[in-house]
């Protein structure tokens, strides 16, 4: 049976399917291949992964990056921490 999950898994990943997915459809297979657990119960299970609070900081985090890169926010501010630290080091160099 742990064939039927990894060599779903290799086919789908050469078949050009995103990994998320690939691992998605084989845990599927493998489940109900199996028998052994009803698969309502996997897909609320897989659900219930996913319907967490602390994942949704993740795409705001992409979010918020994508548009200060787009303002121009990091080279400005690594140009002003650059500034920064020169006047440091001509302070401490008198």
């Amino acid at each position: 049976m742990t064939a039927v999950l990894l060599l779903g898994f290799v086919a789908l990943m050469l078949a050009g399917v995103p990994v998320a997915l690939a691992m998605i459809v084989a845990s599927l297979a493998y489940v109900m291949l199996s028998g052994t657990i009803p698969d309502f119960v996997v897909i609320h299970r897989m659900y219930g992964g996913l319907d967490s609070f602390p994942l949704l900081a993740v795409p705001f985090f992409i979010l918020a990056g994508n548009l200060m890169n787009s303002a121009g926010s990091p080279t400005a501010s690594t140009t002003s921490r650059s500034r920064w630290s020169a006047g440091c080091a001509a302070a401490w160099a008198t």
